[in-house]
């Protein structure tokens, strides 16, 4: 793996818009309401040491990924060992080798790489928001609470089938082997930008949902003020490294497939490697062209306007003593 640093930043995080992951519509239209009530009721720092603990539990997931996939996969070995002998020579290779066991330890060597790119994620996460720095944040009774939170039995399995999700993901957006799926997705919305704007100067273009980002980079490749907006801490951790740090083309190499059990024509097809990115996503934008990443409540960074003034973030992002009040107080940044 190589890793460097993008000179860019893009990243903004809104104040107390705590960053979710739920597939559950209902759900999040409740939390959002509560989320709503909560802000007339709870004081700042509550609501602060609300996001550090969310913020501390994405980041608990990726640091133990390795540990709570090596436990399962000991489950795995200790239901194949209760097996019949002449049911694990069904198992065995023309050579008379346990093929299973030889594909189980392949499978943890594949964990192993997947730690390390999720490493190189989670050291680079603390201070990703220029306007919220999580690496000093004061929490109180941080001997219980933090221990608690970072704590391996902590992470829940619906937390750490989002980061395996999250793995998947970097195919889609950034491997040259989800190319056929984003132009599907991804290339008639350029398409369509390109046309209703054949001059994208001065075009601003808000890309809510976006992920690991590769539609709103894409988009801003092209010419487009382009910012993008999510809400989940998963997507936001992975884009921060691909977009700010990770400098080379296909530099990382990661198996996203490591933990598909079904479906499979081969033991090849689990353990099968995929190098991102696909492009130099450290290489400048074309001039004048302001990207950037909000991060947060969709209904509560845009709620107060019909557009958000791409330049208020831009100077948010890139000149904090210029910044205006608006700015600082609508939304946290990331910027590239």
């Amino acid at each position: 793996m190589a890793d460097g640093n993008n000179p860019n930043n893009y990243y903004q995080r809104v104040p107390n818009s705590k960053s979710h992951s739920s597939s559950d519509l209902a759900s999040c239209s409740k939390l959002i309401q509560e989320n709503h009530r909560r802000r007339k009721t709870t004081d700042d720092n509550e609501l602060e040491d609300e996001e550090a603990e969310h913020f501390e539990r994405i980041n608990a997931t990726f640091v133990h990924y390795k540990a709570r996939c090596l436990r399962q996969l000991q489950k795995q070995l200790f239901f194949y060992n209760r097996l019949t002998p002449r049911h694990k020579s069904m198992l065995q290779n023309d050579n008379g080798v346990d093929s299973y066991v030889e594909h189980l330890k392949r499978v943890k060597s594949c964990i192993d790489e997947n730690q390390k790119f999720l490493n190189l994620i989670t050291a680079r996460v603390g201070r990703m928001f220029e306007n919220q720095n999580y690496d000093d944040h004061d929490i109180r009774d941080p001997t219980t609470k933090r221990k608690k939170w970072t704590d391996e039995r902590s992470v829940s399995e619906f937390n750490m089938e989002k980061l395996r999700s999250t793995l998947k993901q970097f195919v889609r957006d950034w491997a040259e082997e989800g190319k056929e799926e984003r132009e599907s997705c991804y290339t008639p919305v350029l398409e369509d930008l390109k046309q209703l704007f054949p001059d994208p100067k001065g075009v601003e273009v808000l890309v809510p949902g976006a992920g690991l980002g590769r539609l709103a980079w894409d988009i801003a490749k092209a010419g487009y003020n382009c910012e993008g907006n999510e809400f989940s801490l998963f997507m936001l951790f992975g884009s921060n490294y691909i977009l700010n740090h990770c400098k080379a083309i296909n530099s990382v190499t990661i198996y996203p497939f490591v933990h598909q059990w079904t479906n499979n024509l081969s033991y090849e097809d689990q353990v099968r490697p995929v190098s991102i990115p696909d492009v130099e996503t450290s290489s400048p934008m074309p001039d004048g062209v302001k990207f950037c990443m909000s991060a947060g409540d969709f209904t509560e960074i845009y709620a107060k306007k019909r557009s958000y003034p791409m330049q208020q973030a831009n100077g948010c992002k890139n000149d904090k003593n210029n910044a205006t009040d608006s700015c600082a107080k609508e939304s946290l940044c990331m910027s590239f």
